[in-house]
């Protein structure tokens, strides 16, 4: 599912309006995709492994979340 402000039109308004050096670049063809090149302006944020990890710590059940603890320790 695509949220709003990751759509192709959406990043490349953004680029265009906070960062047209980056978006000059991106019309290059200097960048694989959109996605990169709002990375690289900093509008779209990768999760770290450990934001990765926080998030699906939420989803197990109690068992498994201390299994998991228990590995960590």
């Amino acid at each position: 599912m695509i949220k709003w402000g990751e759509t192709t039109g959406y990043l490349i308004a953004r680029l265009k309006r906070d960062t047209p050096a980056v978006a000059e670049v991106l019309a290059r063809g200097e960048y694989r995709s959109v996605r990169q090149a709002a990375i690289a302006a900093g509008i779209v944020k990768v999760p770290t492994p450990l934001d990765q990890a926080k998030r699906w710590v939420k989803k197990p059940d109690h068992r498994e979340r201390e299994e998991l603890k228990a590995y960590l320790e």
